[in-house]
């Protein structure tokens, strides 16, 4: 989309006591504003005064230099002199008008949008607007709209707030996304200009039918709305991502287009939140002996009240004391000290803002927690009010603590959602909610001034709440908790639609402790059985491919694979570190389209440099029938295009071909749950 594609942005404001429809808020106009170039790539655009609401508004917009997108808020201040109500402020209205193909003809538009779950986010569908139930109305303009919407504090536990719309008649690919850790919502209607009906997008965190937020405006105050994003690209949704993930980079608060190191975790497959001093010296030697630079400690590490019974329920949060009973004579500072003395950092998982209140913490009182209507949310666990400067120090010192024991990573998990929102001085839950997310965003802003060299990396039981808001403050995500390794792919491939690939951690787990399995003695369940089963090292394989193309989270029991897998794991280990210079730099394509983990067959995703001279390629067989697969490179390949598998490296060849006439990969995978990596000189 060029930077002069629109005159100036429309407005999508409602007033307490005007009339609206029922279902769509139209983008509305208050008269031209003046446009005033701030330099930079910003300006703002003024809008005279309302006399009717008693509103101004102001739009700033940065644009970015070889980036098609557009980044947005807006701010309305009331100049009347009596109270003004406002329920619902959009931070970017969008109309769609190009073409001669009417809105609603199907080869006109196809929307993508991001369905996310616990151990099932990043899945992607894509529908007609037909499909999706906004349809053409004879004589009557369609009062109906499309809402993909979120509410309280998972913000990614029902959809990602990104969606993409192609014209397939202009072959160009639009994008949209709200910035909001908290509720927001994506609105997609119909206007109409002189006569002329187009599609419009409206992007808010602010609207009374979405989660009742209201905003009370007192005489010459004024209200800023979340960032919206908005952007067009030529061509299809492989160059919409690519515009997308230049805007991430340019707009991260944390350094981006940086290698993030190799860390093991020891929870996903492994220690399952039951650390000691008796499980974790082997696997810190083995993470050791596969290059890690830091190993994390899960959850379990802190004190609860009853040991024997509340640890086993995660309970105890808040006091994130070491419960060094369980790390032995070393005690909890001894294992520190042992993972820096393999040459590894430690890192350390946190759940800052839920705390248990049968754990005392003489240093909090009540007016510490999130409350709604006065009354603390969801007791005995409850929240954290990060507005609230006692709550705030105490979690600054936890975090203080730890670095001075030597952590220099942070998981911060976030397992529960607050609901609706929580008590403000607005009155308005959905308000409060946002003051929240703004203070937990200055905490981590905050850290990493104090200190530069710790990460912190953003969980919510997986993706929960991993929206762009939150991501430009945290150097890494948990992008899921799924357990089952065949169905990380889909995942992996739909995250990286949203998220930068150098920011999303992603699990390797071969050889793999079920949950359920986690209280068995380690050596009866890795036993002759399971490691003859798993000789052929393509579940190994599998996962190492998974995780190669974004930041490589190990974990599993290396400490009790055989001398082949061993290897493997290695070797896998090893090629992250050689790829993380690329993959920082690069952006994800998506040679066969979007997939989904109930998906069966050949499946891939590519990373390519700015340079357009190199692709990475992850290639897998997700069950089905055929062992013969081939991936569409045409897009991306010349006839003197090159292909090489480079994991694994020998002894596991697989019959491939790269044609030069067609540009289609094609190869064998015998196994219906195998996968390569190549690599594709363009």
């Amino acid at each position: 989309m060029s930077k002069d594609t629109q005159n100036y942005p429309n407005l999508s404001i409602a007033v307490a006591g005007r009339f609206r429809m029922p279902s769509v808020a139209q983008p509305i106009e208050i008269g031209a504003p003046s446009k005033k170039d701030n330099g930079d790539g910003n300006f703002t655009y003024s809008y005279p005064e309302d006399a009717d609401r008693g509103l101004t508004a102001e739009v700033q917009v940065k644009t970015f230099e070889n980036c098609t997108a557009h980044r947005q808020t807006v701010t309305v201040k009331n100049t009347s002199q009596r109270t003004v109500t406002l329920e619902e402020l959009a931070s970017g209205t969008v109309k769609l008008s190009d073409g001669k193909l009417p809105w609603y003809d199907p080869q006109k538009y196809r929307v993508s949008y991001c369905q996310s779950a616990w151990q099932g986010e990043g899945q992607w569908r894509s529908a007609t607007l037909d499909e999706l139930g906004l349809v053409n109305i004879y004589r009557l303009r369609t009062l109906r709209s499309i809402t993909f919407c979120s509410q309280g504090s998972w913000s990614t536990s029902v959809y990602f707030p990104m969606i993409y719309i192609e014209d397939l008649e202009c072959q160009k690919t639009w994008f949209f996304e709200v910035e909001s850790s908290a509720a927001w919502c994506m609105e997609l209607g119909i206007y109409s200009d002189d006569g002329k009906e187009g599609l419009y997008v409206s992007m808010d965190a602010a609207n009374v039918l979405n989660d009742g937020w209201r905003m009370k405006l007192q005489p010459g105050e004024s209200y800023t709305t979340v960032p919206c994003v908005y952007g067009c690209a030529d061509g299809d949704i492989n160059d919409a991502v690519r515009e997308v993930t230049k805007l991430h980079r340019l707009c991260s608060v944390t350094p981006a287009a940086r290698p993030m190191p190799l860390v093991f975790n020891d929870y996903m497959g492994a220690l399952w939140a039951m650390p000691s001093d008796k499980n974790l010296p082997p696997l810190i030697e083995k993470a050791a002996e596969a290059g890690a630079e830091y190993f994390c400690i899960d959850a379990g590490w802190y004190q609860a009240p009853d040991q024997k019974t509340d640890h086993e329920k995660g309970l105890g949060l808040g006091r994130f004391s070491p419960y060094e009973e369980r790390f032995g004579d070393i005690g909890f500072q001894g294992i520190l000290d042992l993972i820096k003395s393999h040459g590894m950092k430690p890192g350390i998982w946190l759940e800052i803002e839920a705390f248990e209140f049968f754990v005392k913490n003489e240093l909090l009182d009540e007016d510490c927690f999130l409350k709604r209507d006065g009354e603390i949310i969801e007791p005995p666990r409850g929240f954290l009010d990060l507005r609230n400067k006692k709550a705030h120090d105490y979690i600054l010192s936890v975090f203080n603590d730890l670095y001075d024991r030597g952590v220099r990573f942070i998981k911060n998990d976030y397992n529960h959602t607050v609901g609706i929102g929580c008590d403000s001085k607005t009155g308005s839950f959905s308000e409060g909610l946002q003051e929240h997310v703004k203070a937990l965003y200055a905490l981590f802003d905050e850290v990493h001034k104090l200190h530069p060299d710790m990460l912190i990396e953003n969980c919510g039981s997986g993706a929960q709440r991993a929206d762009g808001g939150i991501m430009r403050h945290s150097d890494l995500l948990s992008t899921s908790d799924q357990m089952v390794y065949y169905a990380n792919p889909s995942i992996v491939a739909g995250t990286l639609a949203y998220t930068l690939p150098e920011k999303a951690g992603i699990w390797s787990y071969p050889y793999h402790l079920p949950y359920l399995n986690r209280l068995d003695n380690y050596a009866d369940f890795f036993n002759e059985e399971y490691i003859k089963a798993h000789k052929d090292g393509e579940e190994t394989i599998f996962n190492m491919v998974t995780a190669a193309q974004g930041a490589m989270y190990l974990s599993g029991h290396p400490d009790f694979c055989d001398e082949e897998n061993l290897a493997l794991y290695n070797e896998g280990a090893a090629l992250y570190k050689k790829l993380r210079d690329f993959t920082c730099k690069a952006y994800p394509v998506y040679p066969g389209g979007f997939f989904r983990m109930c998906d069966r067959g050949f499946f891939s995703l590519g990373m390519i440099n700015e340079e357009k001279t190199r692709m990475i390629l992850s290639v897998w067989r997700i069950g089905g029938e055929e062992k013969d697969g081939a991936v569409d490179l045409s897009k991306w390949v010349k006839a003197t295009s090159e292909a090489v598998m480079i994991y694994p490296e020998k002894g596991y060849e697989v019959p491939f071909c790269l044609s030069d006439k067609t540009g289609v990969l094609t190869l064998t995978l015998e196994k219906e749950m195998s996968a390569r990596l190549f690599e594709i000189k363009l």
